[in-house]
């Protein structure tokens, strides 16, 4: 069942924001009129970039990146008493379906990854309650999963923080962040407080790390490699790789989408 859904994940991280969800089914949000804007260009991700997807963040950012939930269209049918919405009720496609259901999460602002500091997680551990989570705002951050039969934890690195040069910087603000916690509402834990309980081996944890990637690859490789050493070390588990075309400078969306999708590749953790 956890491979299920991982099937989900893969293709909702792949083409737009990251929606996970439970197995069993639970009581809808109901049908949302979801909010229309056009889409602004984008720069390098960073907190007053990604992080204007934060209320707070927003009112201080000129410069927002919109995703593409912005867009996302209403289902055109609903589903019946006690069942979750399905592409069925998005005319049949998966696309629509992902982009819909992780919109009206956006507008309801639960279980969304927040996005004001340079690395920041959600943590949802599964009860006998499904749960959604969404990961935003990706323009060319690294967005991580590591989830299990009991639990998920999803993981957002702004791409300032990706592209320094600065590899103690980077262990500093990024490694050991994402390992130890920060002891915040925006990072309350890291990879090791999980790894001998909800991600222990009992439990079949996998990881997935989803990044950028360019027309010769992916852009950050080598800091990618760093993080699936980490995640190795601590929760001893290969990591699957996962690409998508960010948005530059206003660059046509619609030909990134497509391209996107003929690059759904996955590369298994290199050897070290």
């Amino acid at each position: 069942m956890i491979y299920r859904i991982l099937g989900l994940l893969v293709i909702c991280y792949s083409l737009w924001p990251v929606t996970a969800r439970e197995r069993a089914s639970r009581p809808f949000l109901g049908h949302l009129s979801l909010p229309r804007d056009d889409l602004n260009e984008a720069n390098i991700c960073g907190v007053n970039t990604c992080g204007a997807a934060d209320k707070d963040a927003a009112a201080a950012c000129g410069t927002q990146l919109n995703a593409r939930v912005l867009g996302a269209p209403d289902p055109s049918t609903e589903p019946s008493a006690g069942k979750w919405y399905s592409p069925e009720n998005y005319e049949d496609s998966t696309d629509n379906f992902f982009r819909g259901e992780v919109a009206k999460l956006q507008q309801a602002r639960t279980d969304i990854v927040p996005l004001s500091e340079d690395v920041t997680s959600k943590y949802v551990r599964f009860t006998n309650q499904p749960r959604s989570v969404a990961t935003l705002g990706f323009y060319g951050c690294i967005g991580i999963i590591v989830m299990s039969n009991s639990a998920v934890w999803m993981a957002h690195v702004v791409e300032t923080l990706v592209r320094s040069k600065d590899d103690n910087l980077f262990k500093a603000r990024g490694l050991d962040v994402l390992r130890f916690g920060a002891s915040t509402d925006k990072m309350h834990f890291g990879l090791q407080d999980l790894a001998n309980n909800v991600f222990h081996e009992s439990e079949n944890p996998i990881a997935i790390v989803f990044a950028p990637k360019g027309e010769s690859g992916f852009l950050y490789r080598s800091r990618m490699a760093q993080i699936d050493q980490l995640i190795y070390q601590v929760v001893g588990i290969d990591t699957k790789w996962f690409s998508y075309f960010p948005k530059r400078f206003g660059e046509d969306m619609d030909r990134r989408r497509r391209r996107t999708q003929h690059v759904m590749d996955a590369a298994r953790r290199p050897a070290f």
